[in-house]
């Protein structure tokens, strides 16, 4: 459901505003809210001088489970924390991301559209860590292996091979670390887990 707002300012073109909610919703308070963090981003270069509201686009407002023994609900929906998101930081700068089929560690997920449907069961994910390096960094500090190894041998498909060695792995520090081994035997660290 989402709502236009047309800015008509003094000496400069209008400026068009959308205002949007993931699902169909009814409360002025929640539209109120979406429009405070939507026009929160907007900047004015001249005095305004008009508002034009329209409908853009209209939805029946989805039927909630509700729990027969709860006297209210609790929490967000995911399409309304969603709608929050997206007036606050803007459309494009909200993204989910979906499990592929490539057993390559930095083409193993992509972003999609938020909540969207994965493309992939989650049962085939493997553990992997929170945060992944964009390259892989030189291990340089003492280390404890605790699981592996689990080789990857992939990528001749497509021009890139790799034939890694990964173990998970602690430091003198505590931190748990993704690792790995090549075949000339130099050793990595390709990310951390939280």
């Amino acid at each position: 459901m989402s709502l236009k707002l047309t800015l008509t300012m003094r000496d400069v073109p209008d400026k068009e505003v959308l205002i949007a909610a993931a699902e169909g919703e009814y409360r002025a308070n929640a539209w109120l809210k979406l429009s405070t963090l939507t026009l929160s981003n907007v900047t004015l270069e001249a005095p305004l001088q008009a508002l034009t509201l329209k409908v853009e686009h209209m939805q029946p407002r989805a039927e909630e489970a509700r729990d027969l023994f709860s006297a209210k609900r609790k929490g967000l929906t995911a399409k309304a924390l969603l709608s929050i998101l997206q007036a606050k930081l803007g459309k494009d700068a909200v993204r989910g991301v979906c499990v592929t089929d490539d057993p390559r560690p930095e083409f193993a997920t992509q972003y999609v559209a938020p909540l969207s449907e994965s493309q992939t069961s989650l049962d085939s994910v493997l553990l992997r860590p929170t945060f992944l390096f964009p390259t892989p960094k030189p291990l340089s500090q003492q280390v404890v292996i605790v699981h592996g190894p689990e080789r990857l041998t992939t990528g001749w498909w497509d021009g890139q091979p790799q034939v890694r060695d990964y173990f998970i792995a602690r430091d003198t520090q505590g931190c748990w670390l993704w690792i790995f081994r090549t075949e000339t035997q130099r050793w990595f660290m390709h990310g951390m887990f939280s």
